[in-house]
């Protein structure tokens, strides 16, 4: 059984990601963990899973164009796995 603390901390981890998904934009360009520079070009359903899925697409070499479910668009970096990246998120929104 979790504590009232845990999920007072889940309850604020599901606040926090309802905002992000807020904030997340068509057209806003994002920077990957890992570099590289994406724009969304739009939010989509994924006909299978039911859930959202962000399409964005690559700004350099062939500008691929990707999708990626929106929870996953929006997760941190995994600090253990990656310790020196210098981003919290996976993508970060910027502007130019």
């Amino acid at each position: 059984e979790g504590s009232l603390f845990e999920a007072a901390i889940e309850y604020e981890e599901e606040l926090l990601n309802n905002v992000r998904r807020a904030q997340l934009k068509r057209h806003q360009l994002y920077r990957h963990f890992k570099g590289g520079t994406y724009i969304v070009e739009d939010i989509a359903l994924d006909t299978i899973t039911g859930k959202n899925v962000v399409v964005y697409r690559a700004m350099y070499g062939e500008k691929s164009l990707f999708t990626r479910p929106v929870d996953d668009f929006l997760s941190k970096v995994d600090k253990d796995k990656y310790p020196d990246s210098s981003q919290t998120y996976r993508f970060e929104a910027f502007d130019v």
